[in-house]
């Protein structure tokens, strides 16, 4: 009789080192997220007058008309402060870059 090879899959234990090291690893990149979630630029502290301008300036560019989906805190490529306006119109989303307002 041939005997029976156990068919059982070897388990690979990761050693105790690579698993600190993973875990590290993970703390580090969390706190540098975290850090730079919390820095926020003093424009994205604009004021709800601001947000409210050029929500309307987007909403008359686009026709007058739709549903605002997102706005967002924008810096263009000339480093001036803005928002990032996504408005549905006609099932068409369009996107809008309105600068701020110096107050």
């Amino acid at each position: 009789m041939a005997s029976k090879a156990s068919t059982k899959p070897v388990k690979i234990h990761r050693s105790t080192r690579q698993r600190r090291f993973g875990v590290r690893l993970c703390a580090a990149v969390f706190s540098i997220a975290l850090s730079f979630s919390a820095i926020s630029p003093s424009y994205a502290q604009g004021s709800d007058a601001q947000r409210r301008a050029a929500i309307a300036e987007a909403m008359s560019k686009a026709g007058g008309y739709g549903k605002v989906l997102s706005v967002k805190p924008h810096q263009s490529s000339k480093n001036t402060p803005g928002f990032r306006i996504r408005i549905l119109t006609d099932g068409r989303v369009r996107t809008f870059d309105i600068p701020a307002q110096r107050s």
